[in-house]
């Protein structure tokens, strides 16, 4: 069961758009991330492939 924990506390921040950060995990062709977005995030070209999301606050 331990190959499903991901630590993602040990993770670094990544900041790849202003407004947003975020911290990835990769095994194979998945991938899951920790995102969070501030109140100053826009996005002018959205991503038009279909994503699964759990919202945890806000």
């Amino acid at each position: 069961m331990s190959d499903h924990l991901i630590k993602f506390e040990n993770m670094r921040w990544e900041r790849p758009a202003p407004g947003v950060r975020h911290k990835a995990y990769v095994r194979g062709s998945q991938r899951i991330r920790l995102v969070e977005f501030s109140e100053d995030f826009t996005e002018l070209d959205w991503c038009t492939r279909g994503h699964i999301g759990y919202v945890l606050d806000g």
